[in-house]
């Protein structure tokens, strides 16, 4: 009696409850496989790999890159720079991520190192040369603040001069009447040799002229910074922790001038000139050091500083090692311009 009691139990079992509660099983099953997808997302995202990344498309053609030949590390292969033909630049996709944004061995303002998330956005190659700017300004007419005064920031002659000039202004710089985005060292300088080589004398009103005409906009410097690193972690220089010489435009009085774009490999993203060449501008108010509360694709502060300063990155021609360091900042008046001080545009992702 007590077998077939035990039989029946089993038979009930068997026939009962599995077909009801079995497939709710199977289904708990099902949903526990995206949420350990989302997990791996989330670690993937924090890593800045590629295996979870999708790669937002832009309002323009995607095209081989006509440097394809450089060494580019971590840019993703199954996405070619894409080709803004208005301003006819290859433009490279940062993918997002976390990374350590600041520099603890530099000045006050460029610390604390922090952890910062920045969302994926694309970049140019390199810095906005004479030749583009030249087809934005014949395109718009547009009269730069340098040309607006008549007269802008050029450089000393010698380091004797730095010493001894009066009228010092900007390190390394004085006023000079005639000196603008066409003739930027001297009244009767000339870039027309110099078509290629990044434009400078260019203020940030100038740059976001430029952007609002290309359909771009300038970097955050949280941006600026992340792209700048290439992937690499913790590192002082966009290459790594080697030394600069030889590897960008750096160092007057040696260095007196800008080279030409792309001179000096890229880094890990397929970006040039990161480092050296000419400052940067960003489009944040520059404050002296870092919120840590915005640490998710921070903007800067929400309203200018008393001297209506906007942060600069990347170091010059001018600079020190110290100065061509990622986490390394600068700062410039919205309206300054400066003989060794020009702009890259990006685009967001989304």
């Amino acid at each position: 009696m007590n077998r077939l009691i035990g039989f029946l139990v089993v038979v009930f079992l068997v026939c009962g409850i599995l077909p009801v509660y079995g497939p709710l099983y199977l289904n708990r099953r099902s949903f526990d496989r995206p949420a350990a997808d989302t997990r791996r997302a989330r670690v993937t995202e924090r890593d800045g790999a590629y295996g979870a990344v999708s790669i937002p498309s832009v309002s323009f053609s995607s095209t081989p890159s006509s440097s394809s030949s450089a060494p580019i590390v971590r840019q993703n292969p199954g996405f070619p720079p894409a080709h803004n033909p208005l301003d006819d630049e290859e433009m490279v996709f940062i993918p997002f991520g976390y990374f350590l944004m600041g520099n603890e061995s530099g000045y006050p303002y460029e610390r604390p190192v922090h952890e910062v998330y920045v969302s994926g956005f694309w970049m140019d190659r390199h810095e906005v040369t004479n030749r583009r700017f030249r087809r934005f300004v014949d395109s718009t007419r547009y009269v730069t603040d340098a040309e607006r005064r008549g007269s802008s920031e050029a450089p000393l002659r010698n380091p004797v001069d730095f010493l001894l000039s009066p009228h010092l202004d900007v390190a390394g710089s004085t006023p000079v009447e005639g000196v603008y985005w066409q003739r930027p060292n001297s009244p009767t300088d000339s870039i027309a040799c110099r078509q290629d080589s990044p434009v400078t004398q260019v203020s940030w009103n100038d740059a976001q002229a430029f952007c609002r005409w290309a359909g771009k906009r300038l970097p955050t410097e949280a941006e600026w910074e992340k792209a700048a690193r290439g992937g690499l972690s913790a590192k002082k220089y966009p290459w790594g922790d080697a030394a600069p010489d030889g590897r960008e435009c750096f160092g007057f009085p040696i260095t007196t001038r800008p080279r030409t774009v792309a001179r000096y490999p890229p880094n890990g993203f397929g970006l040039y000139d990161m480092a050296g060449n000419v400052r940067e501008w960003c489009s944040d108010w520059f404050e002296r050091g870092y919120d840590r509360s915005r640490n998710r694709d921070p903007k800067g502060p929400s309203v200018m500083n008393q001297y209506s300063e906007h942060v600069v990155r990347g170091g010059d021609y001018y600079s020190s090692r110290k100065e061509l360091l990622c986490g390394s900042r600068g700062f410039g008046r919205q309206d300054g311009c400066y003989f060794a001080r020009g702009f890259r545009c990006v685009l967001s992702g989304r």
